[in-house]
């Protein structure tokens, strides 16, 4: 179980969240068939964050709650944070933010009191994207500093791109294109690296991110990354072969369908 699990969340760090699911399905079927019930609770993580990967949010939210219900049960805090934290981040990516807000703040108070450095990088940046999403641009502003701080001195570069790129967007809404085009800058450097963006939870969005500014600023970059972001959203939905799976990764997460519209 353990080995498919591993084998399933390298996949999944690739962006190669189909070929993975079966992995994690195999993983839990034999901890349930083991009698080793909490044991699960790691991959019904993992299965869900395939199914967010692809835009079945009904699917995800089934396996997230398993899972959350498996570390509740099982007294499993530290656990409980990821649950909540994509809990939160799938509430935002379907405009739910007051939802996807209260459920960020649960996990932001349990990974401050363990002083899981880590999981509070991942919880502020879910919880910056639902500020920012409801015009609270100071606090998702500060929510996204204190990310950018822990990410740095992880040095979790790749995670860092995705907090840099909510505060380009907080730049941008207010019309700074000056400092948005300095937000960016980095992440388009590093966006030359194929794996640049590895492990991030939403690498279509800070394609995204860095193409409306280039293209608000004029930049003679912008129809470059155009087709550098298309071409990687083209390469992604190839390697989904299920018609459904297809419409739902293309039209239900937002900064896909964005994509399409550049």
């Amino acid at each position: 179980a353990w080995m498919s699990d591993s084998i399933g969340s390298l996949l999944q760090y690739q962006g190669q969240p189909i070929q993975a699911s079966p992995c994690f399905e195999k993983a839990i079927g034999i901890y349930r068939s083991s009698g080793v019930r909490w044991c699960d609770a790691g991959s019904l993580l993992n299965r869900g964050l395939a199914q967010l990967a692809v835009g079945q949010f009904d699917t995800a939210r089934q396996y997230f709650q398993q899972a959350l219900a498996v570390c509740q049960a099982a007294g499993d805090r530290w656990g409980t944070i990821w649950r909540l934290s994509y809990l939160g981040l799938m509430a935002h990516q379907q405009n739910d933010n007051h939802t996807a807000i209260n459920l960020t703040s649960e996990a932001l108070l349990i990974a401050r009191e363990f002083g899981a450095r880590h999981e509070q990088g991942m919880v502020l940046t879910h919880h910056a994207h639902a500020l920012a999403a409801l015009g609270q641009g100071p606090q998702a502003q500060a929510a996204y500093e204190q990310a950018l701080v822990l990410r740095r001195q992880l040095g979790e570069s790749n995670l860092a791109w995705e907090t840099m790129a909510g505060l380009a967007r907080l730049s941008l809404a207010h019309d700074d294109i000056e400092q948005a085009l300095a937000d960016i800058e980095h992440i388009l450097a590093a966006l030359a690296e194929p794996d640049a963006l590895d492990g991030t939870d939403e690498p279509a969005r800070i394609y995204l991110t860095c193409c409306q500014i280039l293209q608000a600023a004029g930049d003679p970059r912008t129809a470059q990354l155009k087709a550098t972001a298309q071409a990687w959203l083209a390469a992604r939905l190839e390697s989904i072969s299920d018609p459904a799976i297809q419409q739902s990764f293309l039209q239900n997460i937002p900064a896909h369908r964005a994509l399409q519209e550049l």
